[in-house]
């Protein structure tokens, strides 16, 4: 990817899923990463900062930070942009948010772009390892099923 943007912009329409479907998504349930955020527990849907640092890969980590909370606007930052469409492209689809690399959300960046952008990623593939993954079903008094 040649484009030189670090970051992006989210405002997210509905709750963010469970933080470690991301890693999932990315990669699998069992990736070597560092995970930091406010999520009171790891199945909550209420979180607005998640730091992913991958232990084998710096250029792989990210953020995701609040900037502001009415509406809600998530600030997407990683050093790759590669990572950081990647981020965007599940934020999107499992928040049905809109997405831009400016405050003002003009132009909106599609999700159908961001797609085309992660090529040749597959998001079919990504989307098997969540609908497989053993967090798929947790719930705030089960968050560690079949551990």
């Amino acid at each position: 990817m040649t484009n030189n943007i670090n970051l992006l912009y989210i405002k997210p329409k509905n709750l963010r899923p469970d933080f470690r479907l991301l890693i999932t998504w990315l990669w699998n349930d069992n990736e070597n990463v560092d995970s930091d955020g406010n999520a009171d527990n790891p199945a909550s849907t209420e979180w607005t900062e998640l730091n992913i640092r991958h232990r084998e890969d710096s250029s792989l980590n990210f953020d995701i930070q609040p900037l502001q909370t009415n509406p809600l606007i998530l600030e997407i930052k990683s050093t790759s942009t590669e990572m950081l469409y990647k981020v965007a492209y599940f934020m999107l689809d499992r928040t049905d948010g809109e997405l831009s690399d400016n405050l003002e959300f003009e132009p909106l960046i599609s999700k159908t772009y961001v797609k085309e952008l992660i090529q040749p990623f597959s998001t079919d593939e990504a989307d098997n390892r969540v609908n497989n993954s053993r967090y798929l079903h947790t719930t705030i008094l089960n968050p560690y099923p079949k551990l």
